[in-house]
Formats: structure tokens, C-alpha cells, sequence
């Protein structure tokens, strides 16, 4: 006697009904790529978003728990990628400042200038940057930046203050973001 074939990969698939599933049963069944699980699924979520009755099932107590949860988690994902826009703008706004500043700064060496505004210009491109990514390392670089400007400008402009406010404002101007609660949060 020899061994049973194996069965068919169509032969041992189960037709099951997934009107009378729960939620948990049917996201299980969704995430391990069944389409008419996850259309079942997303059917019920639309009912209950449009206010129409899920069909009836034997426990509705516990897929109602498993139906706010979802809506929960949906929230929350919506909100976090609405936050997620804020240092993304910055970032934008950052790397337009970045060029602007250098623009300034290739004529500057030209006129006889240093390669301050050049420095400035590439340290707030690269947090700009950072920013898009939503990088925490956008602080630190920020923060390490404005030191170095700020010591630099003290050294050239021999302790005048307004001179070095004046000369550190490529990268203290832009520096406000950080207090901006909705940009410095989400940074991962």
C-alpha cells in the first residue's frame, strides 16, 4: 500500500462562511491575505461608520467592544499622521531658508566675506532635512549649530551684542520651531 497524495492546495482551502465570523476572527483571517475576509471586514466597519446595523451575529457584546476598538486605533493612526505634517512643513520651510542663505553666501567669499553664512546655510538645509524625516536628531543639530554660530559671531564681533544677534540670525530665527509643541513632538 503506498501513501495518500497529498491534497491540492485548492482541495484543502475550506469554504467558510465569513458572514458569521467575529471581527477578531475575520482581521486574523484578513491579515493572512483572505480577500473575502477582509471585504467582510471592511463591510462591517462601513456599516458602523455609516450608523446602519452590522449583521446580526451570536455575540454582539464582544464585536462591539472589537468594533470601537478598531475605530479607536483608526483615530488614533489619523491623528498621528496629521501631527506627523508639522515637521514635515518645518522641514520645508527650513530647506527654502538653507538656500536662500546660500545664495547669500556664494557671493560672500567673492566680496572678500568668510564662509560663515556658507556654514549656516548647510547647517539649516541639513536640519531641514532631518525634519522631513521627523528625526530627533533635528534638535541636537539645531541646538549644536546655534552654539557654534553663536560663539563664532562673539568671537568676530568682539562682544557687541547686537552684532552677534545680528549675525547668528540665519540660524536663531529659525531656531523658534523648537518651541513649537506640534513640530517637536512627533520626532522619533
Amino acid at each position: 500500500m503506498s501513501p495518500a497524495p497529498p491534497p491540492s492546495s485548492d482541495a484543502s482551502r475550506q469554504r467558510v462562511d465569513v458572514r458569521g465570523l467575529s471581527l477578531a476572527q475575520l482581521h486574523q483571517l484578513a491579515a493572512q491575505g483572505s480577500q473575502r475576509a477582509r471585504a467582510e471586514l471592511e463591510g462591517r466597519l462601513r456599516a458602523t461608520d455609516s450608523g446602519t446595523p452590522a449583521p446580526a451575529a451570536a455575540d454582539d457584546a464582544p464585536r462591539q467592544h472589537l468594533v470601537d476598538r478598531l475605530e479607536l486605533i483608526a483615530r488614533q493612526d489619523e491623528q498621528r499622521a496629521r501631527i506627523g505634517d508639522s515637521p514635515r512643513l518645518a522641514g520645508m520651510v527650513l530647506i527654502a531658508w538653507g538656500l536662500l542663505i546660500l545664495l547669500g553666501a556664494l557671493v560672500m567669499p567673492a566680496r572678500g566675506g568668510g564662509f560663515y553664512y556658507l556654514f549656516c546655510a548647510l547647517g539649516v538645509t541639513a536640519v531641514g532635512i532631518l525634519l522631513m524625516r521627523c528625526s530627533r536628531w533635528a534638535m541636537a543639530l539645531h541646538g549644536a549649530l546655534l552654539l557654534a554660530a553663536l560663539l563664532w559671531a562673539w568671537r568676530s564681533a568682539h562682544g557687541n551684542l547686537m552684532t552677534v544677534l545680528m549675525q547668528a540670525g540665519p540660524l536663531l530665527i529659525p531656531s523658534l520651531w523648537m518651541a513649537v509643541p506640534q513640530v517637536r513632538e512627533p520626532l522619533e
